[in-house]
């Protein structure tokens, strides 16, 4: 669609005559916001765009993942002894209801509702789906949160460099060394893993390897060329 062409979109955009783009964002199944992108000079990048929508979904998920902080009830002001000695009395604390945590960012594929107008367009979001982890044998819930943990960080990482370098993943799955292509954001963004993630977690699990299989090589582990 046109910004020109809608009244609201107008306001928020300008007259402009470039192709605006909406990415719907998804939640358990349900369109919960959408991206807009407006066309400048160069064009429009779509996969960016998708690229981008995908990455605001993870950090969501990742930051459900961390426990809520209950804010700390108001203590009563302390009564001031004095002739004559007035007693006072502290309101009642309003208990403060606790934010709900953001439900867990489904990946899957979402297609965009119809736009009403000329010249409007619907984007298919498709981006790699997460397997399910793998169900742990005599894990205690402790160690089990620190690999769930590990994963999310791992997906982060490997997104945000497909995010940056969509196209060197491209020509690097084309000629099979997308590791030759990368080996900078890779390097930098495994030792970023290592500093966060325990090693008795990557002693068991290389989330890090598996999510750059998934995410820049599209399931084919030889097209890394490591």
């Amino acid at each position: 669609m046109r910004p020109r062409a809608d009244a609201v979109l107008s306001e928020w955009f300008g007259p402009s005559d470039g192709r605006l783009l909406a990415v719907p964002m998804s939640l358990r199944g349900k369109v919960v916001g959408v991206l807009l992108a407006l066309e400048g000079g160069p064009g429009l990048n779509v996969a960016m765009v998708q690229q981008l929508t995908y990455t605001v979904g993870l950090m969501l998920e990742t930051l459900a993942s961390r426990p809520n902080v209950p804010t700390p009830a108001l203590t009563p002001p302390e009564v001031i002894s004095g002739e004559p000695e007035v007693a006072v009395e502290a309101p009642p604390a309003v208990p403060e209801e606790a934010p709900r945590a953001v439900e867990e960012v489904s990946v899957a594929a979402v297609e965009a509702p119809p736009a009403v107008g000329d010249g409007s367009e619907t984007v298919q979001l498709k981006m790699p789906i997460a397997p399910a982890p793998p169900a742990a044998v005599g894990r205690a819930p402790e160690d089990e949160r620190k690999h769930e943990e590990a994963r999310r960080f791992a997906r982060l990482l490997v997104s945000e460099i497909r995010l940056y370098n969509e196209q060197a993943v491209q020509t690097g799955k084309l000629t099979r060394n997308i590791y030759s292509h990368l080996k900078e954001d890779i390097d930098r963004s495994r030792e970023m893993y290592e500093q966060r993630v325990s090693a008795e977690v990557r002693a068991d699990s290389n989330y890090f390897h598996d999510e750059m299989v998934r995410i820049l090589a599209d399931g084919d582990a030889d097209a890394l060329g490591v």
